[in-house]
Formats: C-alpha cells, sequence, structure tokens
C-alpha cells in the first residue's frame, strides 16, 4: 500500500529496519550513528507520515519527542507506534531510481536524499532580485551531492540527475533567453488575436483554460525553446515532454463522487474527486489545442505533469513553483483536488513567486510545503532547504482498516508554542500493488492512454509504415514495418551483452475507428555494444505481422520503456 503501508518514499534515514503496530518503540540511537529508519509492510496496520516542525524564524526545531506530538484521522485521535527524528546529511551520489528498483519484498528503502523539480515560470523574472541567480547558488552550493533535480520550463523537463552544473546551466539559459522566448510566445498569440497566460484554472467541467481557437505553435518555435535551453547540455532524446508525463495522470485512485445522502465528515468533499486523462484530452480537443500549448499556458497542466514526473521517483520528493506560475489554483475547493493529488504521489509543492495567492497557499500548505512571497528569492531558497533537512517520521493506527479508497484527513499538533508544523493533510486508503503489478499498471495505463490520445506521443521516436499483404482465403493480413529511435532506451548489463524491453501495441481501425485487428507483444532485446550503437545511431528495425477482418483505415502504434518510463506513438492513415 504506497499511499498508506509500505511506501516512505518521503523520509529521510540510512539503514531501514522492519518494524509492526505491535512492537515497542526502540530506544532513540546513540549521537553521531546512523538512525535506523522502520519499513512499513504490506499488513501492518500503521499509517506513516512526515512532519516538519519550524519555529518563528522559520528554522528546524529539532528538539521534539514523541510525547510533543498528537495524530488525528478524520478528527480522532490516533495512537502513535512510531516515533523517528530523521536529519539529511551529505551522502553517496547514486543514479535517481524509480520507486520498483528501489523495493525488495514489497518494501521501499527509507530515502537518503531530496528530489526536486523546479518549474520555471513563463513570467520575466527581472533584478534587483536575482532570482535566477539564487536558483543557480540553490541547486550548485544547497542541494546535497546525492539530490536528485530536475528543471521544467515552457513544454519541456530534463531528466532527473545528481549532475546539478548542468541544471544549473540550463537556468542560466533560461535566465538569458526567456525575455526573447516569452516575447515570441505572445507576439504568435497576439498576431492570433488570442491571450497569453490565461488566468482561469485548468478544471473540466468548465472546460480547459484556453479560448477557443487557440493555435498550436509552430514546430519551428517549440525546436527553438529546445535548443537555446537544453542542446548541449541535455540530449534531445533524455528530455521529457509535458504531453507525455500527463499520461500518467490515470495512476491517481478512481474518482469517487459525492452522494448527498451521506451525510459523514468524510464524504462532502470535493477532492474525492479525481481528473482523468481521456477527459482533458477532450477538453483540449474542444478548444483544438495540443498539450504542449496547453502546458505553456495553463499552470495547472504543468502542477499535473510535475507530479507525475515525480511520481514513481525515490527521495522525499519537491515540486517547486519559481516564479511566473501565479495561478496554480484558483480557489479553494480546486486547490483541495489538486493537493489530494500530490498527496496520493507523496509530493510536496512548495511556492515562491511574488505575487500573493490564497489558494495556492491553501494547495502548498495541505502538502506540507514552504510558501513565500515576502522572502527575495535567495531568502526563500535558503529556507527551503533549511527546512527540508530535519523531520520525524510518525507511524500510527489509522482510524480505519478496512481499503476503502477513500481520503482521510490528518492533523498533527505539537506541544511547543511560536512553530509551525508542516506534513501532508491526508492520504487515499488504497491497496498497494506488489513491486511487479505496479509495474504492469504503469505500463498498462501509458499504453492505453496513448492509444486513446489523437496527439502522438513523443518519449520514444516511432516511425511506422503499413503493407496490406495479398489476402488468403478468408483471412487479410497487415504488416506493420517500424523504426524505433532507441537512444532513450534503457538497456542493463548482463554479462558482455545488453539487454532491454520494450512493450508494443498495434490497433487497427475501420472509418468509424471501431478496432478491427489488434497485436500485443514484447520485444526482450539483447545486443553487444556494436550491436547497439546501430541502433542508438539508426533506430532499430522490426516488422509485426497482423490479421484484419477488414481493410483498415488507420493504424495506431504505442511502444512503451519500461525502463526509462517513456512511451512512443503514431497514427498511421490508409488511403
Amino acid at each position: 500500500m504506497a499511499r498508506l503501508f509500505c511506501v516512505l518514499a518521503a523520509v529521510a534515514g540510512a539503514t531501514a529496519v522492519a518494524v509492526s503496530a505491535q512492537q515497542a518503540q526502540p530506544p532513540p540511537p546513540p549521537p553521531q550513528q546512523e538512525q535506523q529508519v522502520p519499513i512499513f509492510r504490506t499488513g501492518t496496520d500503521v499509517v506513516p507520515i512526515t512532519v516538519r516542525v519550524v519555529d518563528r524564524k522559520g528554522l528546524p526545531v529539532t528538539d521534539l519527542t514523541q510525547k510533543d506530538f498528537k495524530v488525528y484521522e478524520d478528527d480522532r485521535l490516533r495512537d502513535i507506534v512510531g516515533f523517528y527524528p530523521q536529519t539529511m546529511t551529505p551522502g553517496p551520489v547514486v543514479p535517481p531510481a524509480v520507486v520498483w528498483d528501489q523495493r525488495n519484498e514489497l518494501r521501499l528503502a527509507a530515502a537518503t536524499r531530496r528530489t526536486f523539480v523546479i518549474v520555471l515560470g513563463a513570467s520575466r523574472l527581472l533584478e534587483p532580485d536575482k532570482a535566477f541567480d539564487a536558483a543557480i547558488t540553490f541547486v550548485t552550493e544547497k542541494l546535497l551531492p546525492q539530490d536528485a533535480v530536475s528543471v521544467m520550463a515552457f513544454h519541456r523537463a530534463t531528466p532527473f540527475t545528481t549532475d546539478h552544473e548542468a541544471v544549473a546551466e540550463v537556468i542560466a539559459r533560461f535566465k538569458k533567453e526567456q525575455q526573447d522566448l516569452i516575447f515570441d510566445v505572445r507576439e504568435y498569440y497576439a498576431r492570433s488575436r488570442v491571450p497569453y497566460n490565461i488566468r482561469r484554472p485548468f478544471d473540466i467541467e468548465r472546460d480547459l483554460a484556453l479560448p477557443k481557437g487557440t493555435p498550436n505553435l509552430p514546430a519551428k518555435m517549440l525546436d527553438k525553446i529546445d535548443r537555446l535551453l537544453f542542446e548541449g547540455v541535455f540530449p534531445k532524446s533524455s528530455l521529457h515532454s509535458v504531453a507525455d508525463m500527463l499520461l500518467g495522470m490515470d495512476l491517481a485512485p478512481e474518482s469517487l463522487r459525492h452522494d448527498p445522502s451521506d451525510r459523514g465528515p468524510a464524504d462532502r468533499r470535493p477532492y474525492q474527486q479525481q481528473y482523468k486523462f481521456e477527459e482533458m484530452l477532450e477538453g483540449l480537443k474542444r478548444q483544438g489545442t495540443s498539450v504542449p500549448d496547453a502546458a505553456i499556458q495553463s499552470s495547472p497542466l504543468r502542477l499535473f505533469a510535475g507530479i507525475e514526473h515525480l511520481r514513481f521517483m525515490d527521495g522525499e520528493k519537491h515540486l517547486v513553483f519559481f516564479g511566473g506560475s501565479p495561478r496554480i489554483a484558483l480557489d479553494s475547493d480546486i486547490a483541495e483536488v489538486f493537493a489530494a493529488r500530490a498527496n496520493d504521489a507523496r509530493v510536496i509543492v512548495d511556492y515562491i513567486w511574488s505575487n500573493q495567492c490564497q489558494p495556492c497557499r491553501d494547495l502548498v500548505d495541505a502538502t506540507g510545503g514552504f510558501y513565500s512571497t515576502v522572502d527575495t528569492a535567495a531568502d526563500a531558497l535558503v529556507k527551503l532547504d533549511q527546512r527540508t533537512r530535519n523531520s520525524y517520521l510518525i507511524g500510527y493506527e489509522p482510524s480505519n482498516p478496512v481499503m476503502d479508497d477513500r481520503y482521510r484527513r490528518v492533523r498533527v499538533e505539537v506541544n511547543r508554542p511560536d512553530v509551525t508544523v508542516l506534513y501532508r493533510d491526508g492520504y487515499y486508503a488504497s491497496d498497494e500493488l506488489p513491486p511487479g503489478d505496479l509495474k504492469e499498471k504503469v505500463a498498462t495505463t501509458r499504453t492505453e492512454t496513448a492509444l486513446a490520445s489523437d496527439a502522438n506521443a513523443t518519449g520514444i521516436g516511432v516511425q511506422a509504415s503499413v503493407v496490406m499483404e495479398p489476402r488468403t482465403g478468408s483471412s487479410q493480413n497487415v504488416r506493420v514495418d517500424l523504426i524505433v529511435d532507441m537512444a532513450s532506451v534503457v538497456f542493463d548489463q548482463d554479462g558482455e551483452a545488453r539487454v532491454g524491453e520494450l512493450h508494443v501495441s498495434i490497433y487497427c481501425g475501420d472509418a468509424k475507428e471501431k478496432v478491427i485487428g489488434e497485436w500485443q507483444g514484447r520485444w526482450t532485446l539483447r545486443a553487444g555494444e556494436r550491436l547497439l550503437a546501430d541502433w542508438r545511431r539508426d533506430g532499430m528495425d522490426r516488422s509485426v505481422r497482423m490479421e484484419v477482418r477488414e481493410i483498415p483505415k488507420y493504424v495506431k502504434v504505442v511502444i512503451y520503456d519500461p525502463g526509462s518510463d517513456r512511451t512512443g506513438s503514431i497514427s498511421v492513415k490508409l488511403k
């Protein structure tokens, strides 16, 4: 139960040991020794929550004991069965990893680093604040060596990396180029008589926050952004598209609708509803707008993308909105919906901007994040660094052991005056999938949403051509010839060979888009260094033959790489 029992991705510590609700609380570790952190396994009736406490100056309070804390779930006082102070310290640098790479026997090893996505807003940040200089200092001087970081700008995000200098270079380029790039975008929309930076939020029931007729930015403009911000720092094949990151939206818990006949306090909340990817696509389709263009204009979409970018990463996870994103939530109800999604993924939202936004503050507070509109950027980032280095891991007994998929509200109180308590204010009581099943669900969700989307997923480049083979008796066969760009496909070392895997789905449809033939398979790839180099340079050729009930009008191909969690798709219309 990733959200409830197993996953402690957002805690800091070192050696992990297993505990259960029946175990007595261990004594605190001696000073100067490694702290032991519990791993809550499936079947233990314990909810883990990470809590930070800061004083009036914003500095961490590190001398609290278990007796200083009270935890309430749905307004009911709960028994604390585990209490562990945590401190982040410099540690070994290891490659960033997704959750399932860190699990062993249905558990997740306690994280020993922080993981950040820094969202650079599309508004001008100029002197005297020196905001970009502050961001560069934060990345190069404040982050721990093992901290992983990605930066999101316009419609792109870099891969997670511990190469902090590379991320700093992208921020420096954004500082240099942002005025010209933003001017180009605004001018393009102005010529089309479409306002830029719409203030309405992304809300499916009222359609996407874009006016009808919003034109899509030309490919050469998007390529210019890639070239000026990322070329020579990160390979284009390693960059993530906001559109592709949003494919993970449907991994959130199923929507739960309010039943007016149920007056219980846990059932009157708007955050029981969660948006679905296909609903978002329908809103976009009605507006005639592509996902990248929508993301450039919509701060809520960048919020969703950032959450999905972080969902399966290890470490304590922060989504930092840094300037230019003043309206990630418009009202308190929407803030609750967004906060529930972030809490489901154990993502902390931080907000560093010069404009006041009470719903944005509500969102940040609900996830246990840091909100600043009065500090300089440099001071705000110093405080963010300070208050994320110390925390308390608390395990408590839930108010209801039944996994009912509902969002349960959590409140933590501290018996210390003049302090601020930061924590995620709830969780979804959902069953946790075993690591293998979780990995399969991710693959299935990525594939199905890519198949349902009219837009092509670009995480993996795919070329396809379709050949109708001669009919034999009552059978009609189709051959689909593919060239797959292997630049971003992950291969592991197996002796002297490199091995990888691709999930492949091909659907044929008639003129009414009814499926008349399908093929699904997994390609286990094994190559030496020379063959792999050829694939990286030229792409990998493969052909698939499949039987169809009649001559198709279109063919849709989806390629998913579980190693990189990237998806590529292409649609081919037949004459």
